[in-house]
């Protein structure tokens, strides 16, 4: 028999090891074992009384590692708790619910610290406001440790803060009872802490929607919405008059809504108190709607616009919106009049635009209409079909005020350049009136999907002159920074720039100058190689002078 002594303890001799003994061959059973087998059950013995004493260690060892993290972390012993609460709470992020895969996030904050020891335990479940954020994907088959009671649990720990909630269901069909009524019971969980709600973020089958419902007396603190229809929960139902936000209380009021493929009519809101929306899939009628029902409205981004049923419900309808300040639209219909026609926005100071298939037209009345001091313009292309080639500097004429101009897949030719460079030979104290963009700083070019259809010397001149000391001291915009991408192989038309205007834009660039010219294809600075080219086109003519 093994005799074990453990340093820890103190035990000593046998701990306990349990072995079947191997019997030797039948037919000698009336005999004493083989020698063989006689030393294999010394062995097997001795095997299993090791083992037993390798778990008694092995008890220790567990228990003495639950302490290592006390012992190495002291500053939870030497600050006070309140310090260590707000320490921990620098450690929430905002990670959105898509950056995991994870159903029931158990790496979260307040999991990891709470898995460190038992003093940052209590620590993570005393600090109410780690628990304020969470973050739920729900699959089939793949929520495992998530219930209705850990759900509850972690709500309830968070009290009295609001809560910011992320829902993402990606299926649900009413054929499939077991899971729906999963669903429902952790959507009646969040229903029951609806009081707190101070953001929430829905990306669900629409056949959910009905069941979220708020407790009287509704979501008197929640300012951020989200809804976004995920994979549809019953094939070939997609009635939006049948599912709804509705929370069947008190209108809530938030500040921030965000709807992606719904209808204005999903949300039951009150929209009186929206200053940021992003919305899509509406009709040009209930955009203009929309921004008629939220007059505190600020921000506003509006993607994928359409027209049908607008025509006959946009006669006679125009909103003047006189606090928007910044638009993103992207309309996806022909007749952009439906939307621009109909809108005035007179304090209006960013705005981008992306349209296919019609001139620039109905963009240029709007602006004229709303006189606004727009200060950032982005102007997509998208195929659109221009009245002449000048039709987009017509449009910039009318907004002077401009100061970072963004422009996408247009065709840019010199005259762009030379109307920015203008020359600086005006005296009388309204010249600036005559000037094309004199507030510009910051200009941005993508050609690459357009042919190339300006110089270099046009872009160098045009710098130049916007950075001279006689416009700075006229008290005009200077530029500050140029951005131009292209798309073309190496050695095409125009690839490299000519050597003189090489030379100035380094010189603008010393002189502190932001100058970016890439070329996309491949991806390469074209500074930067066209001094390369130059310098292997000197090298070689100077070896053929040579021989």
């Amino acid at each position: 028999m093994s005799h074990f002594v453990c340093k820890t303890c103190g035990k000593e001799g046998a701990f306990g090891g349990k072995y079947s003994a191997i019997g030797c061959a039948t037919w000698r059973k009336f005999t004493s074992p083989c020698p063989p087998c006689v030393k294999l059950d010394i062995l097997d013995r001795q095997i299993s009384e090791t083992k037993a004493f390798l778990n008694h260690l092995e008890a220790h060892r567990g228990i003495l590692k639950t302490g290592i993290n006390e012992a190495h972390d002291p500053f939870t012993k030497l600050l006070p708790t309140e310090v260590t609460s707000q320490i921990f709470q620098l450690c929430v992020n905002e990670e959105d619910l898509d950056s995991g895969l994870e159903s029931w996030p158990l790496h979260r904050v307040p999991f990891t610290l709470s898995a460190v020891s038992k003093r940052w335990q209590a620590v993570a479940k005393l600090n109410t406001s780690l628990w304020t954020v969470i973050h739920l994907r729900l699959d089939p088959g793949q929520t495992p440790g998530l219930s209705k009671e850990t759900l509850d649990d972690w709500l309830s720990r968070s009290s009295p803060h609001p809560l910011t909630i992320q829902l993402h269901i990606q299926y649900c069909h009413s054929r499939d009872f077991s899971w729906r009524a999963f669903c429902r019971s952790i959507i009646s969980t969040l229903n029951s802490y609806s009081t707190r709600w101070g953001g929430i973020s829905l990306k669900i089958p629409e056949n959910l929607l009905p069941f979220f419902q708020a407790d009287i007396p509704g979501t008197p603190l929640l300012r951020s919405l989200s809804i976004e229809r995920t994979f549809p929960g019953d094939f070939g139902d997609q009635d939006d008059t049948t599912f709804t936000f509705d929370l069947k209380t008190t209108l809530p009021a938030p500040n921030s809504v965000s709807l992606s493929g719904y209808q204005l009519r999903v949300a039951h809101i009150d929209w009186s108190n929206v200053t940021r929306a992003d919305i899509s899939g509406l009709t040009a009628h209930e955009a203009l709607k929309m921004l008629h029902l939220a007059p505190e409205m600020r921000e506003c981004t509006l993607r994928n616009i359409d027209e049908e049923g607008s025509i006959h419900q946009l006669h006679g309808q125009n909103i003047v919106h006189t606090n928007l300040t910044t638009l993103d639209v992207h309309i996806i219909i022909d007749q952009i009049s439906l939307f621009f026609g109909h809108l005035t926005a007179p304090s209006l100071k960013n705005l981008s635009y992306e349209c296919p298939g019609e001139s620039l037209e109905p963009v240029m009345a709007f602006l004229r209409r709303s006189s606004c001091p727009l200060i950032t313009f982005t102007l997509f292309h998208e195929e659109c079909m221009l009245i002449h080639d000048h039709e987009h500097l017509e449009l910039l004429r009318t907004v002077p005020t401009l100061r970072t101009l963004k422009i996408y897949d247009f065709d840019i030719f010199d005259k762009f350049f030379e109307l920015l460079e203008q020359p600086n030979s005006y005296d009388e104290e309204n010249d600036d009136e005559c000037l094309f963009l004199p507030s510009l700083t910051s200009l941005f070019l993508d050609c690459q999907y357009g042919a190339f259809k300006f110089s270099w010397p046009a872009i160098y001149r045009m710098i130049a002159a916007r950075v001279s000391p006689e416009w700075k001291k006229k008290g005009r915009g200077v530029l500050a920074r140029v951005e131009v991408h292209l798309c073309f192989n190496e050695g095409g038309n125009g690839c490299y720039i000519d050597e003189e205007s090489l030379e100035g834009f380094q010189r603008l660039i010393d002189d502190g100058v932001e100058i970016v010219l890439r070329n996309q294809m491949p991806e390469e600075d074209v500074i930067a190689y066209s001094k390369r080219y130059h310098a292997d086109m000197k090298a070689e003519r100077m070896e053929i002078r040579d021989w």
